[in-house]
């Protein structure tokens, strides 16, 4: 099953293959070696300021939706970028 496939390669943190990859920042087309656990804070620091929330509170908001997370880290979009769509989803 198709679905099933996308979500094996997109599998949530934890995996030590997605800990090791590197990101695509979505901005210029340039990667970084920027590893996931250090976007992972970053995202929790957007979603802290653009709600106006404790960190231990966005960090909630960003655990409660690991299956964003891992697409949103396959498909390199960027902490705020992400931040964004925890927000919207």
């Amino acid at each position: 099953d198709r679905l099933e496939d996308t979500y094996l390669q997109l599998k949530p943190p934890g995996n030590k293959a997605m800990k090791n990859h590197t990101a695509l920042d979505a901005t210029d087309g340039s990667t970084s070696d920027q590893q996931y656990t250090d976007w992972e804070r970053e995202i929790i620091e957007c979603v802290a300021d653009d709600l106006g929330i404790s960190f231990s509170e966005a960090a909630g908001v960003a655990e409660a939706q690991p299956f964003c997370l891992a697409q949103s880290w396959g498909a390199g979009l960027s902490a705020p970028q992400t931040a964004k769509k925890l927000i919207r989803d």
